[in-house]
Formats: structure tokens, sequence, C-alpha cells
């Protein structure tokens, strides 16, 4: 789930983009290896405190882990390829469904176009339907 805030009039731009990375992993080697590191030097630097250990070992048993759920992350994060992260992308996240919800004053948002951009046709509400007033 995420939400975007935008002007009126810059809403089909928007649906543009949210779909372009939807559909299309952008990959870019150098990006993902500063990424990667960034995250591996993240994990290296943190500690946990001794409130946090009962949360920790939770998290752990979550999935089924004997060990700190961030050391498997850790393991894992530095065997993890970009050829990897594009498996993962195209089999979860690719073909997902997903719902879209466009709150905005009707003159500023070309309907047909984004109509035509989402390949579906809009539903229209008014105030008092969504919110009751």
């Amino acid at each position: 789930n995420f939400y975007v805030g935008t002007q009126g009039d810059k809403t089909e731009d928007v649906i543009r983009c949210i779909l372009g990375l939807i559909r299309f992993l952008p990959l870019f080697q150098g990006h993902f290896e500063s990424i990667k590191s960034s995250m591996i030097k993240n994990i290296e630097s943190e500690s946990v405190l001794n409130r946090d250990i009962y949360f920790v070992e939770k998290e752990s048993q979550k999935f089924d882990l004997d060990v700190d759920i961030r050391e498997y992350i850790y393991e894992e994060l530095k065997k993890l390829t970009m050829s990897d992260l594009e498996a993962f992308f195209n089999m979860y996240i690719r073909e997902l469904d997903y719902n879209v919800l466009i709150l905005g004053n009707k003159k500023q948002i070309n309907l047909p176009e984004l109509e035509e951009i989402l390949e579906y046709k809009f539903e229209k509400y008014k105030l008092k339907d969504l919110f009751g007033y």
C-alpha cells in the first residue's frame, strides 16, 4: 500500500510514474551495490539493547528461525544478486493486482486520459458517499 499526494493537474503524470515502477523494475548495478552495502553496514552497526531481546526473539520465531532474524537477513543480503532481486520482483510485484483511489476536483483531473492509462473505467463518488457528509 502506498499514498501519493499531488496537484490535480499532475495526476496523470504521477499515475504513469507509479505504474512504471510497479511494472518495470529499474535495474542499475551501481545503485544496487550501493544500497546493498548501505544495508549491510546498517545491520553491522546495529545493537540489540537488553529491553529489545524479547522482541527480536519473537520476530525470529515468527519466521521459524532459531537465530536472530537480523543475522539471517545479513547473511542472505550478502549473497543477494541483482538477478535475485529481479526474480523476486517478477514473481511477487509485477503481477500484483492493485486498487487506485483518486480524490480531487474532477475539473482538474483528466478522467478520460486516466481511464486510458489505467485501462479501467472509473466509478465516481460524492463526498457524502465516501465520508457521510
